[in-house]
């Protein structure tokens, strides 16, 4: 009896270590081909239930029912593009390795393409590394191609310098990202502008645009092997238009030191108000008068001089920022004093317009010396007689108009005279 024992339990330890070699084998394990006896044949079943699933991503997983011949020794895993034509590209060892997945073959076969359909078939294989006559029926997979186009691209118009963008999230789970494209016509060219990371990143910006772009989108989705797919239908977007130029502008009063422009309110509900522009001879650029609410379309441009050549134009804005393009400019003389200066009765008379002097309360009169320009009087409006000049000399005058209390006029372009030598005219009249 206890020698009986004794081999029972020697038999029970055997087949337990047996079994736990055989299950030791990693259900998807993938080794170095063994040598096939390929001339030799095993009387095995076929595998039954074989099947490959569709929509992995470069890969295909195959299941299969195991055999329970205790003389199986794992399986052969066979491949056919048309199928007929079968190549084998694996073994799985172990009885109960029940499964494989097609990344390539242990051979060097290429991984499963893109969208492409593959047949499998698995064949047993004994100890002795014979392989069983009968496979398993075929099974059929695709693996997952190249991500379709995204769907309802979406796009928000007149927006300032910008386009947003929205598109349903793909329900491909292969999906990693996407590529955003942009042209300038509905075909094409489209060149890419973003790459987006993320499947349900499904929104973006697109900034730093003109205004009143036409421009066309078009999205497409790329997976995790970074292959991109086709392209969405093309959504087109407008950015929004600058206001236009503001109307009519013209000068409707001119005053001394003063010039007063008007123009025609603009159309656009958002305008949100208006700058006044200068532009002087002989300096570069424009130079801002004031800048005015959207209901003033007067404005008074202070700073000019006397007899001033200069041009005006205005530009609107709205309460985005954009800006109108400058009107036509306007060109205008300021209002001058139409100085005269005449000698009689051994003096130089000096006179101004007194329409310009109206509203104002007194003159300063200056004269060019050696050291410049120096005030020689102060006189009501009138006029102003200067009696301390010299025969034969010549002399420029500037006049400035100023009131009491308040702020001076520009001073007048100045005028020049000579007074006569009695002298060099008797002379001239006695060569005749």
């Amino acid at each position: 009896m206890t020698y009986v024992r004794i081999v029972h339990v020697v038999l029970a330890v055997s087949l337990a270590a047996c079994a736990m070699d055989e299950l030791s084998w990693p259900p998807t394990g993938r080794r170095s081909l063994p040598s096939i006896a390929l001339d030799e044949s095993a009387e095995l079943s076929a595998p039954r239930d074989a099947a490959a699933r569709s929509g992995e991503l470069r890969r295909v997983p195959i299941t299969w029912t195991p055999l329970l011949s205790e003389d199986v020794a794992g399986y052969l895993v066979e491949r056919s593009e048309d199928g007929e034509h079968f190549q084998r590209i694996a073994t799985v060892v172990g009885r109960f390795s029940a499964s494989w997945v097609d990344e390539g073959g242990d051979d060097g076969a290429a991984p499963p393409a893109d969208g492409t359909s593959y047949h499998y078939r698995v064949r047993a294989v004994d100890s002795r590394g014979r392989p069983a006559e009968k496979a398993s029926a075929p099974t059929q997979a695709t693996p997952a191609g190249p991500p379709a186009p995204p769907q309802e691209l979406r796009t928000f118009n007149r927006l300032p310098r910008q386009v947003a963008l929205l598109w349903r999230a793909a329900e491909d789970p292969t999906v990693a990202g996407y590529v955003l494209s942009r042209s300038p016509s509905a075909g094409g060219p489209f060149e890419p502008i973003a790459r987006i990371e993320g499947r349900f990143v499904t929104h973006y910006v697109d900034e730093g645009l003109g205004d009143l772009r036409v421009l066309y989108y078009q999205v497409a989705a790329f997976n995790t092997a970074d292959v991109r797919g086709g392209g969405s239908e093309p959504a087109v977007a407008v950015t929004k238009p600058e206001p236009l130029p503001p109307s009519g502008l013209r000068v409707v009063a001119r005053w001394l030191g003063i010039n007063r422009l008007a123009w025609e309110p603009n159309v656009e509900p958002d305008v949100t108000g208006y700058r006044v522009l200068r532009y002087r001879e002989g300096k570069a650029g424009a130079q801002t008068v004031s800048e005015l609410g959207p209901d003033q379309t007067v404005a008074d441009d202070v700073q000019v001089g006397a007899a001033e050549a200069v041009s005006y134009a205005v530009v609107a804005f709205d309460d985005d920022g954009l800006e109108s393009l400058p009107t036509d400019p306007v060109p205008v003389v300021s209002e001058d004093y139409g100085l005269v200066a005449e000698f009689s009765e051994g003096a130089v008379h000096l006179r101004w317009d007194p329409q310009v002097a109206e509203g104002f309360d007194a003159a300063r009169i200056f004269r060019q010396g050696l050291l410049g320009l120096q005030e020689i009087g102060r006189v009501p409006t009138e006029g102003f007689v200067d009696r301390e000049v010299e025969p034969g000399r010549r002399y420029t005058y500037v006049v400035v108009l100023e009131r009491d209390g308040g702020p001076s006029a520009p001073a007048s372009q100045p005028v020049e005279i000579r007074v006569p030598d009695p002298a060099t005219t008797l002379e001239t009249l006695g060569s005749r």
